[in-house]
């Protein structure tokens, strides 16, 4: 028995979606689903790469330099590399891109090319990027900025008030204000950094999400030092934001960890995080990109506080399926049971463990 750390990755093939952890041993370990929209599988052991440990937050795209359609797992080895297993094929070996990184890395996939872009912040505490498009790419310095967590990702899309396609990043500085920097152009280099500041409550202190509303506009969230949700986004025009809205504390006590944000079926944004209280509670549209419910808990495992942040992926069907690792060190589950929209109705199942490797 292997118990998991950290936060796991899960992402969504053309059919299949697949959940990585990475495991005490250093080890990465994949739980795929095994028939579409229904049952999960077995542990597999992904092991490491060669001669290196990996350590926890893995991340994963669908798209990666090879394969179109399969999924690509990413991880930082304790040498402070960055190393990618590639499913293609039904499985693949391990890639060393190098780097000097802290671990939790963001991923982003060009829409036109898909091509992977890699977002981390380096062990000087400034922001790099690795795109590797038709075999010549390499690690990109974004300085100016000194950076405390893990950087978030997201690249506009088509309706969206940005130039379509760009890629937007977000990180939380050492001096406790969000940070944002994007590229000039769809292909280009980046722009310089450019400061939202603090919330009113003082310095932030988790690491960001960003996705799109139904209608391109996107949305930022990020933990602040007084344990509550923070919130910005576009209302309009490209490179104009919001105020800082604060969504409070989840009904348990502060946040922990990081959210996990996603579009369900009907193009509404649904974010849930860990509580103090080592339960699960969310938040969500009341419709699509329209204003946010208060919050709700979905309660913890039977005697098994949560630890670390929880991750979404959706089934084929649309059906969101949430993931995260409990203080037992074995992977939680909770999923939408059917695809209905209908904020009366509890459509999320019980708790189901999946064990531990």
């Amino acid at each position: 028995m292997v118990k998991l750390i950290g936060s796991p990755a899960a992402g969504l093939d053309v059919f299949l979606a697949s959940v990585f952890a990475v495991g005490e041993n250093g080890a990465l370990y994949q739980l795929p689903q095994v028939i579409q929209n229904g049952n999960w599988g077995n542990w597999i052991n992904r092991r490491t790469p060669p001669g290196v440990t990996l350590l926890s937050s893995p991340a994963v795209s669908l798209n990666n330099f090879i394969d179109l359609s399969a999924l690509n797992p990413v991880a930082v080895g304790g040498d402070g590399g960055l190393y990618a297993l590639p499913q293609h094929d039904g499985g693949g070996s391990w890639t060393s891109f190098g780097g000097s990184l802290f671990p939790s890395p963001a991923v982003g996939v060009d829409s036109s090319t898909g091509v992977q872009a890699v977002f981390a912040v380096g062990t000087d505490n400034i922001l790099q990027s690795f795109s590797d498009q038709y075999g010549v790419g390499g690690w990109t310095s974004h300085p100016g900025v000194s950076l405390l967590g893990s950087p978030a990702a997201a690249q506009s899309v088509t309706n969206a008030p940005n130039p379509q396609g760009r890629y937007e990043v977000f990180a939380v500085g050492n001096d406790g204000a969000l940070w944002h920097t994007f590229q000039t152009a769809v292909g280009n280099g980046y722009s310089d950094w450019v400061s939202f500041g603090a919330p009113p409550s003082g310095p932030l202190s988790g690491s960001p999400v960003i996705a799109p509303s139904q209608d391109g506009r996107l949305e930022v969230f990020v933990v602040g030092s007084d344990g509550a949700l923070w919130h910005i986004w576009q209302p309009g025009p490209p490179d104009v934001w919001s105020s800082w809205f604060s969504h409070g504390a989840a009904s348990g006590g502060a946040i922990t960890g990081s959210p996990a944000l996603l579009m369900d079926a009907f193009g509404k944004l649904e974010l849930l995080v860990v509580g103090a209280d080592g339960a699960l509670w969310q938040i969500n549209q009341v419709a699509p990109s329209d204003g946010w419910s208060d919050w709700f808990s979905h309660g913890q495992p039977p005697g098994v506080a949560l630890t670390g942040s929880p991750t979404l992926t959706s089934s084929n069907d649309g059906r969101l399926e949430l993931f995260v690792i409990g203080a037992d060190g074995a992977l939680w589950h909770i999923w939408q049971l059917q695809k209905i929209d209908n904020p009366t109705i509890n459509n999320w199942s019980g708790w189901f463990s999946h064990g531990t490797p």
